[in-house]
């Protein structure tokens, strides 16, 4: 990654993260991390600010409820970069997440929002699924509705239909396709 060639904040959300997500589950570890900052690289145009994209990209998930009790992380990182950005990047990490269902206020916000759910779809949005499930004792079908099967239709497969950008939502054509093809197989051998 050409993370070296960033500004200095981008530089030290990367070094945090790293140390912050150390230990999480591993569909929302430091690689999910540099995955979506690698979306979000894709994504950027001429008319956002390239290095609150790339910062919100990196810290997304160090407040994330599913992971940490209170947004301890976040306030962290602020004390050892205060920076005048603080206030939109934290307003940005507040919309992204698919359970919060706000709706972005900004362009950056789309951005982020979009390279953190293309990190949900397609192969690797397949293996965190089935990640995360089992790291917190899911079935991976069944009955009920709290099983890794039943997350494909209560998320997964939404995130197309909810992208902001239009590269967003061309990148997901083939890892909606992708998952669809997945499932029907999956369901042909559990069936």
């Amino acid at each position: 990654m050409m993370i070296k060639s960033e500004s200095a904040l981008v530089v030290c959300a990367y070094e945090f993260v790293k140390k912050v997500l150390k230990g999480v589950d591993s569909a929302h570890d430091f690689a999910h991390s540099q995955r979506v900052y690698k979306n979000a690289i894709k994504l950027l145009d001429d008319s956002v600010d390239r290095e609150t994209v790339l910062v919100c990209a990196l810290l997304h998930d160090v407040a994330d409820k599913k992971l940490f009790d209170d947004e301890h992380n976040l306030d962290e990182f602020f004390l050892l970069n205060p920076t005048a950005k603080e206030c939109k990047i934290r307003l940005i990490l507040s919309e992204i997440s698919f359970s919060a269902g706000k709706k972005c206020t900004s362009k950056e916000s789309e951005i982020v929002q979009d390279a953190d759910r293309l990190d949900a779809i397609g192969a690797i949005g397949i293996a965190r699924a089935f990640s995360y499930g089992g790291a917190h004792n899911r079935a991976i079908y069944g009955d009920d509705a709290e099983n890794s099967l039943a997350h494909f239709y209560q998320k997964l497969f939404k995130i197309k239909g909810m992208l902001n950008t239009q590269k967003a939502k061309e990148m997901a054509d083939e890892r909606d396709k992708f998952m669809y093809k997945f499932i029907e197989q999956l369901r042909c051998e559990i069936d």
